[in-house]
């Protein structure tokens, strides 16, 4: 196995150590939030609101090994422009962009669900914005994810 190819190996570890991570981390904050909220939350009880706090905690540091990892491995490959070239192909950059694509419809799909769901529901208006953002960044990493797995079966 050459070079390019551990680093392309090494990189979609790192993307799914990313998304899981980020996805306990910020999905127990919203969920937690959502249902300690005073007004119209379920009144979880303060165990089930520990769990998802050490969920939370727990992915956000599996989030942050992983964005560490991903940022070193990032200034080992932009010291070389060959190298570069060869990890960021036209065919990643194209599945780059598809997942951008997937990332920006999910996201108005989601706000268009939130915005009419707040009439029946109103505290989704509360949580949009942070819900945006988990969706936006959700859906970007699993569509690139799932791209260069097809990438390479293919």
């Amino acid at each position: 196995m050459d070079r390019v190819e551990q680093l392309s190996i090494s990189r979609r570890r790192m993307w799914l150590g990313f998304l899981v991570g980020y996805g306990l981390s910020h999905g127990a904050s919203i969920v937690a939030s959502f249902m300690m909220d005073p007004e119209y939350g379920i009144r979880i009880s303060k165990i089930v609101g520990g769990i998802l706090s050490v969920c939370s905690l727990g992915g956000f540091a599996v989030f942050a090994v992983y964005l560490v990892r991903l940022i070193l491995v990032r200034k080992h490959i932009s010291g070389d422009p060959e190298l570069e070239s060869a990890v960021n192909d036209e065919l990643v950059k194209h599945n780059r962009f598809k997942a951008y694509r997937i990332a920006f419809f999910a996201v108005v799909l989601g706000l268009l669900v939130m915005i009419f769901g707040s009439y029946l529901y109103p505290p989704l208006v509360r949580y949009g914005a942070h819900s945006a953002l988990y969706i936006v960044i959700m859906s970007f990493i699993g569509a690139f994810l799932w791209y260069e797995w097809q990438a390479d079966h293919d």
